[in-house]
């Protein structure tokens, strides 16, 4: 099932076996050398790591601050967690309470939906934030590299005029050692 569609790809996640890494991949209908491999996020049993499970709930580290979490629920869509299994149209009284199980199964697959679409409009405003946040964070540092540029040239300026004045005064004070010595002649 894909959970995301954008220009021609789809994005579909999946679970590692040992239930550790979550993987999300994708198939590009216009450059297959583009498919496979999006990103993994890697998910901690227990409440030890950035992204865990807690229950039915992945809790998944977003920001650059320990307190930047993301919190998903997560439902068990199975056939037998919608009472699918149980469905049976053998006959009549059978068949209307399948669909009634049949309508919640959609009542509940359509209300999961919309839960994702908002996940997943959240995890975009969180990514063009952190991508926002990282653009600042490398501009900033470009502009303390060119302070810390213009700091060393205008060292090097004033040691280079230092050097200059230095031997401007050892050159006069050589003419006028050169001057009395003559003078003595």
């Amino acid at each position: 099932m894909a959970t995301a569609s954008s220009h021609n790809h789809n994005i579909y996640p999946s679970w590692s076996p040992d239930g550790n890494f979550i993987s999300f991949h994708s198939d590009n209908v216009d450059d297959p050398s583009t498919s496979g491999d999006i990103w993994t996020v890697e998910v901690s049993s227990g409440t030890s790591g950035a992204n865990h499970m807690e229950g039915n709930m992945l809790k998944l580290h977003v920001g650059a601050n320990s307190k930047q979490n993301f919190d998903v629920i997560l439902t068990d869509a199975r056939t037998s967690a919608l009472g699918l299994n149980k469905v049976n149209v053998l006959n009549n009284k059978q068949a209307g309470e399948s669909l009634n199980i049949i309508d919640q199964a959609i009542q509940t697959i359509s209300s999961e939906r919309s839960k994702y679409g908002a996940y997943q409009n959240a995890f975009e405003h969180i990514n063009n934030n952190l991508q926002n946040y990282n653009e600042q964070l490398t501009t900033s540092e470009s502009r303390i590299r060119d302070v810390d540029m213009a700091k060393e040239m205008m060292k090097q300026t004033k040691n280079s005029i230092l050097s200059q004045a230095s031997q401007a005064i050892f050159a006069q004070a050589n003419q006028t050692s050169q001057g009395v010595v003559q003078l003595l002649r």
